[in-house]
């Protein structure tokens, strides 16, 4: 296991030798925490045009936003000859100033991205989807919202967590062709294009979430995808624009070509706490999974067998 407390400290370090700007950051990969055993490693880079994409680029230490027909960069990569499956850590990118889209490959596992599928023509995916607060984590304080990137926890516990999602995997291998793991989360107080420059970045709540999703997706040991939806617009759950998204970008990351994906209704799924029970704050969950013609399961029914209550 890796020392995470020394490698903050360097981090600091490198941080107060250069400070950080927050274009660099919302863009930038993050170090893994361990050293990738690759005997050949192939990097390819997909220009995917997405209609009235939002460029951003920097003028000093100052943001300038400047709406224009952009380009989203989906990164994929070909490993062979590996001793160990190491993680490579998580790929960010923005879309419209709305959507934060992060990629973590974790490559020699079972459930790694297909990035070798045949060119053209449609392929079924189906999609093992998740909330984030609420459902997979809640906070170590008790707060309804999180004090910082270290105030989490495993909802149900990691053990269980884990395997119960690794178990579902393993189900819809055997029932389907490919399948992807997802983090579909609303986080309105993200903010990917803010009016002034942070003080320090750090302290932000986009720093926060992409520190506190490093160490969340890590003990997976499994590709997954991270897509987060920051402004009330068609990308916010219960409206389907983050799988539309997501479904574009990946089907674009292909070393042999574009392919066109088709949900695969029947073996997808989406958990998460906003089901418009009595508690609940709000149904956005259950819609978001109606809308995209989904199973639906409660985090009480998926982790602990509890039946959902009639809503």
């Amino acid at each position: 296991m890796p020392n995470y407390c020394l490698l903050r400290r360097m981090a600091h370090k490198r941080a107060a030798a250069s400070p950080p700007s927050l274009t660099k950051f919302l863009v930038a990969k993050p170090k893994s925490s361990k050293r990738l055993k690759l005997a050949f490693e192939e990097a390819s880079t997909i220009e995917n045009v997405i209609t009235q994409n939002t460029a951003i680029k920097t003028d000093g230490d100052v943001l300038v936003t400047q709406t224009a027909t952009a380009t989203t960069t989906v990164v994929t990569t070909k490993t062979c000859a590996q001793e160990d499956a190491q993680p490579d850590g998580i790929e960010w990118h923005v879309h419209q100033d709305s959507v934060l889209l992060g990629s973590y490959k974790y490559h020699g596992q079972a459930y790694d991205f297909k990035s070798t599928l045949p060119a053209g023509g449609k392929q079924k995916f189906a999609i093992a989807a998740f909330d984030l607060d609420g459902t997979l984590i809640a906070t170590k304080s008790g707060f309804p919202f999180a004090r910082d990137e270290n105030d989490w926890q495993f909802r149900f516990g990691e053990k269980k967590t884990l395997g119960r999602i690794l178990k579902s995997l393993d189900e819809q291998s055997a029932a389907t062709d490919h399948s992807l793991l997802v983090v579909f989360s609303n986080q309105a107080g993200v903010a990917l294009a803010p009016k002034k420059p942070p003080k320090d970045i750090k302290k932000t709540r986009l720093w926060q979430f992409k520190s506190k999703l490093e160490d969340i997706v890590r003990p997976l040991g499994t590709a997954l995808y991270i897509v987060a939806s920051t402004n009330k617009d068609n990308f916010r759950k219960p409206q389907t624009g983050m799988w539309d998204l997501l479904r574009d970008a990946h089907g674009k990351n292909c070393l042999n070509g574009n392919i066109e994906i088709e949900l695969d209704k029947q073996n997808s799924f989406f958990v998460g706490d906003a089901a418009g029970r009595k508690g609940d704050h709000s149904k956005a969950d259950i819609e978001f999974a109606k809308n995209l013609g989904i199973n639906f399961y409660t985090p009480e029914e998926y982790f602990d067998n509890i039946p959902l209550k009639s809503v």
